[in-house]
């Protein structure tokens, strides 16, 4: 810890590192937090002797939330904060708005033994996850009880002009434009003093910890088998989804090749699983790929086909007693394969799911079948949202089953 005594105007320079943390999904499987040294610039109206900390903590299984807390004491030897400092503290919502919806922006400021302790997060739609940005312009300014703040990562800059009770008004700045925008001071519940969950229109910010998706990938894969699902998933915001497979190399899909994020052997563990269709029957003579689709799918809440890859979980034994479809040329292939593995082919359904194990039909269907997941999981709303920014005309079969 770097302690200095500063004098009016002065910016510092602070780095701190950052421990571990795990998240938990619902099924108790555990990703680790992905955490980095920054650096920030804080700036001052009085003397301070700072006892300062700031830190990122990037969720690696969380593509759109930044997270940043400062903490600050002053030299004079009191713990008491300023008047403007005390004014700050709460929980503080507000958003960007989109028009016809808002990206949530979110801060909390509390006192921890005389310090002022400031987090923030937004929700955007930068999918490139956050941490590419330049680090030495991550800043967070308290001035006469104002905040201000910069997200780089996110291209959000924010700074407040006036504060009352309740409400601080300001200006941001986000791709390309500057709009005004209010805080709200959160109310606790006065039966449980809990922090009401953030409720934004269209988007919110998200009460889970997301859950892993591994989406497979081989030589010959189809691309929008995989990457179908993989856009829908990324834009539902709730999931860390990433591509793996046998070896780290490039795998030739055709006129195009892939790499895939992780191998079997140090992948996260997969809540979901995505197994994609293309050339498909090389993989039933590779005991390593069939051992880890039924390992994984074993431990998977969900395991989802696209394309002819329903082939594949029949070729593995994984259909038996169940109903399942696939692209239309590949049917009567799996009919064949339904009178020794001993299950139904369903014919003119985009998917078809049976609870653990979910089969869709040809190459886009896989689109339908992962907004059918999102759906399940998080609900219609939330699923006509994602459909909704990948511009897709999503035509749920039942609506009734989301319910």
């Amino acid at each position: 810890m770097i302690k200095k005594h500063l004098v009016l105007g002065l910016c510092i320079s602070l780095i701190t590192a950052c421990t571990s943390a795990a998240i938990t999904t619902p099924n108790k499987q555990t990703t680790d937090l992905t955490e980095k040294v920054i650096s920030s610039e804080v700036n001052f109206n009085h003397v301070y002797d700072v006892d300062t900390k700031v830190v990122q903590i990037e969720n690696s299984t969380e593509q759109h939330v930044y997270s940043a807390e400062t903490q600050v004491t002053p030299f004079i030897n009191s713990t008491t904060l300023t008047v403007g400092e005390r004014v700050l503290l709460g929980t503080w919502q507000g958003g960007i708005s989109m028009g016809d919806h808002e990206h949530p922006l979110t801060f909390t400021t509390k006192e921890i033994n005389g310090r002022l302790s400031t987090s923030y997060s937004f929700w955007g739609m930068d999918t490139r996850g956050m941490g590419n940005a330049n680090e030495d312009d991550k800043t967070i300014d308290f001035k006469n009880g104002a905040i201000s703040f910069i997200l780089p990562e996110s291209g959000v800059k924010f700074t407040s002009h006036a504060i009352s009770k309740n409400e601080i008004n300001g200006t941001v700045e986000w791709m390309g434009l500057s709009q005004s925008m209010q805080f709200k001071r959160q109310q606790l519940s006065k039966l449980t003093d809990k922090e009401p969950e953030h409720s934004m229109s269209e988007h919110a910010m998200p009460s889970n910890k997301p859950l892993n998706i591994a989406i497979l990938v081989f030589d010959g894969v189809d691309v929008l088998d995989w990457a179908g699902p993989l856009e829908v998933f990324v834009n539902a915001h709730s999931f860390n989804v990433f591509t793996v497979a046998s070896t780290m190399k490039a795998f030739d899909g055709g006129n195009y090749q892939v790499t895939p994020k992780y191998t079997f052997a140090n992948m996260p563990k997969a809540d979901i699983l995505i197994v994609p269709g293309g050339s498909v029957a090389p993989l039933f003579h590779q005991p390593e790929t069939m051992a880890w689709i039924k390992a994984t799918s074993k431990h998977a809440a969900i395991t989802m086909s696209v394309c002819n890859a329903a082939n594949l979980l029949a070729g593995a034994s994984m259909l038996k007693g169940l109903e399942a479809t696939t692209h239309s040329s590949w049917i009567k292939w799996l009919d064949r394969q339904s009178s020794q593995q001993s299950f139904t082919v369903v014919r003119g359904s985009r998917f078809v799911d049976n609870g653990k194990i979910i089969t869709t039909a040809g190459v886009s269907s896989g689109i339908d079948g992962a907004l059918h997941v999102v759906a399940r999981l998080k609900g219609l709303a939330h699923a006509r949202m994602t459909a909704s920014m990948i511009e897709y005309n999503w035509q749920p079969e039942n609506i009734e089953q989301y319910q």
